[in-house]
């Protein structure tokens, strides 16, 4: 495909859905909102260092999936310039576009699984559980073999995502299970009730109704489902790919991972031999 056949977008510019792009629908629920319980604060910022710092080529150029309203992308923009993002929501896309301040972050309408921008970078990240919202292994597979085809020789590919040990954890041994934390930052109340359901490959959906609730008393909801992915099958993934499992943290200050963490951040680097990877033109 070609840069031109997803529906880009600029500052000042109205978002337009595009025929055929496959939408879980997470965004029109959570977009009116999202930007309340995950803040444009201090923790976005922590990323946004974390990945420029482990950017191995600026000059290349990066890509974000599943960019939502711009939550990490616009700041690493202000930190190395230019970022090229896809999301397969309108809506996301729409509030990243009344966010932005003037940040050269060139957003496209399009889902990453079956469709990225007609050039290779030298960073590709997916950050906040993008890859394991991803709803199946066979596309979780295609999607990374995308991302190795997108990436310049010597490029990485950056997850974060979370941990299934912690997911059951927060759980606290209860499946169906309900919790409620108080956001006083963001002014409000978090109501979860989550559901973790395996397949009969053992593979664990975790589906959670989120019900955001205003200090008014208005209420807020969306519902979200993840595949667990533990990090051995991320690496997995990556190794069938072509890809060269090397960094591994537990948060954007470097920590690092173990067995209990919430979550990790692993990069993933495409060998810099001239040979092509598996399905591109010799």
């Amino acid at each position: 495909m070609t840069d031109a056949s997803m529906t880009a977008t600029h500052p000042g510019a109205e978002v337009l859905n595009r025929d055929g792009v496959e939408d879980t629908g997470y965004g029109r629920e959570f977009a009116p909102f999202y930007d309340r319980i995950f803040r444009h604060d201090e923790s976005a910022e922590i990323t946004a260092e974390g990945l420029a710092r482990i950017h191995p080529d600026i000059a290349q150029g990066t890509l974000e999936l599943g960019v939502g309203t711009g939550r990490i992308a616009l700041p690493l923009a202000r930190r190395i310039g230019p970022v090229d993002a896809v999301d397969s929501s309108v809506e996301m896309l729409s509030v990243l576009e009344e966010n932005r301040n003037g940040e050269p972050v060139q957003a496209m309408h399009g889902n990453f699984v079956h469709e990225l921008p007609g050039r290779r970078y030298g960073m590709i990240f997916a950050v906040c559980q993008t890859m394991s919202m991803v709803r199946s292994r066979a596309e979780q597979r295609r999607a990374m073999h995308r991302v190795a085809h997108a990436l310049a020789p010597g490029g990485i590919f950056v997850v974060e995502t979370g941990n299934p040990v912690q997911v059951h954890a927060l759980m606290g041994g209860e499946n169906p299970s309900v919790a409620t934390v108080p956001l006083e930052a963001q002014g409000g109340w978090l109501t979860t009730y989550s559901q973790v359901t395996p397949d009969e490959s053992g593979h664990e959906t975790w589906r959670c109704r989120q019900v955001w609730i205003e200090r008014d008393g208005s209420l807020h909801t969306g519902v979200e489902q993840s595949l667990l992915t533990p990090l051995d099958v991320m690496d997995g993934l990556a190794l069938e790919a072509g890809l060269i499992p090397e960094l591994l943290f537990s948060t954007w200050l470097g920590d690092p991972y173990g067995g209990q963490s919430a979550l990790y951040i692993r990069s993933y680097r495409r060998p810099t031999e001239t040979a092509p990877l598996e399905g591109e033109a010799q």
